[in-house]
């Protein structure tokens, strides 16, 4: 590390810390947020940021927030890191600190929380719906029977049962004398009988 490289020592309880010079002048001279009105004294500098699991986190301290205590480092180009205080175990400062962010840096637009929650409640939909469609305790053959049923009909697992249309049942083995209905003589029954031997000839099961 240069002369210039400096070290910050955090405490993660508390989030507060402050920096040492150790270059090879003599003595040690202190650096700390109380040296500066607000904040955004750590803005700007070049370090390289110790996590708690032994992580290391290059870049330039792009912002600092009281409110969430987080430091946002700027990794790459298009990359930023937000890191949590409590998180960091270490900070070693190999660049001096400067006023503002470097004017290359590109503008963080805010946040659309809406779109983002729509974002996530759709990706957990889907999710759910995979996961509702395999089978628990049932063979291969089994699940590539529902899959193909699933491309053209409306169907769900009941236990190690294929629902289809929520009025017939296959049964293991799932051939087509395995599927009943509560209307033996209605034409869902028959319908799905038939497409069930389809399947399985295409299937080969």
């Amino acid at each position: 590390m240069s002369n210039d490289a400096r070290r910050t020592n955090w405490n993660s309880s508390t989030g507060s810390g402050n920096a040492i010079a150790t270059g090879n002048r003599p003595g040690r001279q202190q650096w700390s947020p109380s040296s500066s009105p607000s904040t955004e004294w750590v803005v700007g500098v070049n370090v390289v940021v110790t996590t708690v699991l032994d992580e290391r986190v290059s870049g330039t301290v792009y912002a600092y927030c009281t409110q969430t205590n987080t430091v946002t480092v700027h990794t790459s180009r298009f990359e930023f890191r937000v890191l949590k205080v409590g998180f960091i175990k270490d900070i070693a400062v190999v660049g001096k600190p400067v006023q503002q962010p470097s004017p290359a840096l590109p503008t963080v637009e805010p946040v659309n929380l809406a779109t983002i929650t729509a974002r996530l409640e759709q990706a957990i939909r889907a999710a759910n719906q995979h996961q509702a469609s395999r089978g628990v305790g049932v063979s291969a053959g089994a699940q590539a029977l529902f899959d193909a049923l699933h491309k053209t009909l409306p169907v769900r697992w009941d236990g190690v049962a294929i629902v289809v249309l929520d009025e017939v049942r296959i049964e293991p083995p799932y051939t087509s004398a395995a599927c009943n209905a509560a209307d033996a003589a209605g034409p869902a029954l028959a319908r799905i009988k038939t497409v069930v031997e389809q399947e399985r000839a295409k299937l080969k099961l």
